[in-house]
């Protein structure tokens, strides 16, 4: 990214992004207004957002990508999202920031996007998340994804102990994330078992799955890749299944 306009921190502000850069924020976009968020506030290039009734959390982090950094909170809606995969081209895309919005300028098309300069109280911090277990890495996304399909956002998670081991869409299908223990576990009762309706809805690339609480509630933290140098983190309140 580069800046065409340097003054001091007030708006409007212009910049140029290249076109991985956009398209990196016009996919992350799509992602957030998926999970139906109210606003994604932006703060060094650092894009969160509290979706499903507060239930969820939604981090991408495009500090690697994108300097000097964005800042700001942005409304983006279900056409806007739809005008912006439409920009495309060899050429920078001009990013303007004032009162009208911020608009994305490409060669043919242009999209402005409902947004305000970032008020030091509108910032989402990250409340403290106790770690549980051992967090699950090496994971084949593509894998996991198939034998989600359409049913990631309505799935259940089975603890054996402090451990995050199994994940499932039905009593007899079940994807159990260590190697060689699938069979073992189908001798056993998870000690807790806990629905899942967002965490899993977006998988990306080398995927980290950490399983905790904040304060008493359970909570599951994903990462994986949004795109390129862009890491997209969805963390959700769990809820409790009887069994």
């Amino acid at each position: 990214m580069s800046s065409v306009l340097d003054n001091k921190g007030q708006y409007p502000v212009e910049y140029l992004l290249t076109q991985a850069e956009f398209r990196a924020i016009a996919h992350g976009f799509s992602v957030f207004h998926k999970y139906a968020s109210q606003g994604i506030v932006a703060h060094d290039s650092t894009f969160r957002a509290i979706a499903c009734e507060g239930s969820v959390l939604l981090s991408a982090d495009y500090g690697k990508l994108i300097k000097p950094p964005i800042n700001g909170v942005f409304m983006p809606d279900k056409e806007t999202v739809r005008i912006m995969s439409s920009i495309s081209g060899a050429d920078d895309v001009r990013v303007r920031q004032d009162a009208a919005g911020c608009t994305f300028c490409g060669e043919h098309v242009r999209a402005t996007v409902p947004w305000q300069p970032l008020e030091s109280s509108c910032g989402i911090t990250l409340s403290k998340m106790d770690q549980l277990g051992t967090t699950l890495m090496g994971l084949d996304h593509r894998v996991l994804k198939k034998f989600l399909g359409k049913r990631s956002g309505a799935v259940e998670l089975g603890i054996y102990g402090d451990q995050l081991e199994q994940i499932g869409v039905s009593r007899n299908e079940v994807y159990t994330f260590t190697a060689g223990m699938a069979e073992q576990l189908a001798q056993r009762t998870p000690d807790h078992v806990f629905k899942s309706q967002h965490a899993f809805r977006f998988l990306g690339g080398k995927p980290t799955i950490e399983l905790g609480k904040v304060r008493d509630a359970w909570v599951v933290k994903v990462t994986s890749s949004l795109d390129i140098q862009v890491q997209f983190t969805v963390i959700e309140q769990l809820s409790a299944v009887s069994q």
